[in-house]
């Protein structure tokens, strides 16, 4: 599990960091819950690819097992969905977007998901195998940047590379640099 936190991190770092930008992020999270549904429930090619990894030792995902009966899997792509929108909406609006993110992550990639399986369970009387966590949470992302764009532009990388507090006012690089003019929203101290 640590292998695979460790490269969804990396990846996801690269890809901030390399200028994407929150509405792509949002759009391709709406796609992927459409990707998720097709290849979970018309064509089940998920759970194929799920029953033969397991027991691997670097299987695509990262799980947790009580018993014979209950467990949880989150995939790598779920992992790499999650970091990407929490460091995003970071990179894009701050604080405000780190919140949003945290606050979505558990609540439609792991409450929601779950919750379901178990609603499905009592009323159907039929555990299903299969509840893509990409269902709820590519939505609720795309909801998320819908209520946080309305506070302003995203940063840029280059608005967000200003934050340091190198040359800050009594440092011995003199005064505080100042962020380039031009579109994204102020930048924020960090303390």
């Amino acid at each position: 599990m640590p292998c695979v936190v460790l490269i969804v991190v990396s990846a996801t770092n690269l890809n901030v960091q390399g200028g994407m930008r929150l509405k792509n992020v949002a759009w391709f999270l709406l796609a992927l819950t459409a990707y998720d549904a097709f290849f979970a429930w018309v064509v089940p090619l998920t759970q194929e690819l799920s029953d033969a990894v397991q027991g691997y030792p670097y299987a695509p995902a990262a799980g947790l097992r009580i018993g014979e009966d209950l467990g949880a899997v989150v995939g790598m792509g779920d992992l790499l969905a999650y970091a990407l929108f929490t460091t995003t909406a970071y990179k894009a609006y701050g604080t405000r977007g780190l919140r949003t993110g945290i606050a979505l992550v558990p609540l439609f990639g792991a409450v929601a998901p779950v919750a379901t399986l178990h609603v499905v369970a009592a009323v159907t009387d039929h555990a299903p195998t299969l509840i893509p966590a990409q269902v709820f949470f590519g939505p609720a992302a795309f909801l998320g940047y819908r209520f946080l764009r309305r506070g302003g532009p995203e940063r840029r990388m280059a608005d967000v590379a200003f934050r340091g507090t190198r040359g800050a006012p009594g440092a011995r690089g003199g005064a505080a640099p100042q962020a380039p003019a031009g579109r994204g929203a102020s930048v924020e101290r960090v303390g």
